[in-house]
């Protein structure tokens, strides 16, 4: 299906890349933006930090679950429609937040800033495939994941001066000027977008199980706080749904196409290189501080920069990634990041003690080879899906990555449980386990990629 832009109408790649990058780094830069404040928001509603750390937890599980249906409702009513809808409802519930009496009222705006929040990426990335001419998508990709990984990045020390100067409420009050600038930008420079698709289809409900299996693992690692049986109820409510969609496959031909128009081997090797590459990056974020200032020594304050420069070599590495791309294909742009990856774990690996020039140069290396392999990886997927179903089929690639990032963080928390001392040895342990874990099949899944073929449209 070709493009939906108006004949006549000029429509700049970067300003497409930038419009909608702004508006999907509302989702990232308001994440890092409150947590920097979780022990301020449990010390004014008297409760303890742990039990803050479920805004983010349920967050995750909720945008994770409804991304798939947020693309489908975008194909079906039309994606720019869609995306603003994403924009405005983040901005009103964001407001709300700000003003929420008692605990419980914040995480019910919480969790439905994720529903709005689950409209914008799938959304955003069909939007650009839409609009932008396949010998420039790749760079155009690669500006928004710029945007979006430098808005990530500026949310820690934002966050941190302002909930220092005048508290956590005014870190949800950000949201609502960034919206409205994002909406007024989609509105004026985004050609109209019309619907892709006659109506939705239970394919949108793939990414549905991931609430109740989310949560429950989560309850089952903190039986402090949740029963067993509250998370045993979950994680069977997760396996019930996988079994009745399983069951409607099998019962449904017009689904089981649909399923297979999306299901083909380019679009499993890119969600299977966006789940590897969310195991690796999310499983960094998560020990490198506390092994660095632990194991190995380094001050803390300097183990959070070392963050800080991998998620800047991120963001500005995400354009020539996309360059790259355009120019190369996806296959040597994976290929360098995984061996920039394989290279930086090594580095660290092999550490005995806090070297500043060392952790740098990993850092930087990291940052280089998520951008490399999260830009390919998202690159192939736009590729394989057929254009009617692009925003359904981003929300299920962008499920793999949480997916990869659940797992990920979910094996940490299970192993610190276990001993939770993050020393120099259990350190080099992760770092071992993540290199023949998710680098050594990330560089198969590379080696592996397959071409892209010329799709038909999907059944309707």
């Amino acid at each position: 299906m070709a493009a939906t832009v108006p004949a006549g109408e000029a429509v700049a790649p970067l300003g497409v890349a930038i419009v909608l990058g702004i508006g999907a780094a509302i989702n990232p830069i308001n994440s890092s933006l409150v947590v920097t404040s979780f022990a301020d928001i449990a010390r004014e509603f008297g409760i303890a930090f742990a039990d803050v750390s479920v805004l983010m937890t349920y967050y995750l599980a909720f945008t994770a679950a409804l991304y798939p249906i947020a693309g489908a409702v975008g194909d079906r009513l039309g994606r720019k429609r869609v995306f603003l809808l994403g924009i405005a409802g983040f901005g009103v519930v964001s407001l709300a937040a700000s003003m929420a009496p008692d605990f419980r009222v914040l995480l019910v705006c919480r969790c439905l800033q994720a529903v709005f929040s689950a409209a914008l990426m799938p959304n955003a990335s069909a939007l650009l495939r839409e609009l932008v001419p396949r010998q420039r998508l790749a760079g155009a990709l690669g500006v928004m994941s710029a945007i979006v990984g430098t808005a990530t990045a500026l949310g820690f020390p934002l966050g941190g001066l302002v909930g220092q100067a005048v508290g956590w409420r005014p870190l949800f009050w950000i949201n609502v000027p960034l919206a409205l600038v994002a909406a007024v930008a989609a509105v004026a420079l985004l050609p109209a977008s019309r619907p892709q698709r006659a109506g939705l289809s239970l394919a949108a409900l793939f990414g549905a199980p991931l609430l109740p299996l989310a949560l429950g693992a989560n309850f089952l690692l903190r039986p402090d706080q949740h029963s067993a049986a509250l998370a045993g109820l979950l994680l069977l409510a997760g396996a019930a749904i996988i079994g009745a969609l399983l069951l409607a496959l099998y019962r449904s031909g017009p689904l089981r196409r649909e399923a297979a128009s999306f299901g083909n081997r380019g679009f499993g090797a890119a969600l299977a290189l966006a789940a590897l590459y969310s195991v690796v990056m999310y499983t960094v974020f998560l020990v490198l501080p506390a092994w660095l200032a632990d194991g190995l020594g380094l001050g803390k304050r300097s183990a959070g920069l070392v963050l800080g420069l991998i998620t800047v070599a991120l963001a500005f590495g995400a354009p020539a990634a996309g360059r790259l791309i355009d120019r190369l294909g996806a296959r040597p742009c994976l290929l360098a990041g995984v061996a920039m990856m394989a290279l930086a774990l090594s580095i660290l690996r092999g550490l005995e003690h806090a070297s500043g020039p060392l952790i740098t140069l990993a850092a930087v290396l990291l940052g280089l080879g998520f951008t490399a392999v999260g830009n390919a990886s998202q690159y192939t997927a736009l590729q394989w899906v057929p254009p009617e179903v692009t925003a359904m089929a981003m929300g299920l690639y962008t499920c793999g990555r949480y997916l990869g990032g659940l797992l990920g963080t979910t094996a940490v928390a299970w192993a610190l449980g276990v001993d939770p001392q993050l020393d120099l040895a259990a350190g080099q342990a992760i770092l071992t386990l993540l290199l023949g874990a998710a680098v050594a099949p990330l560089l198969l899944v590379a080696l592996l990629l397959p071409r892209p073929q010329p799709l038909r449209a999907a059944a309707p």
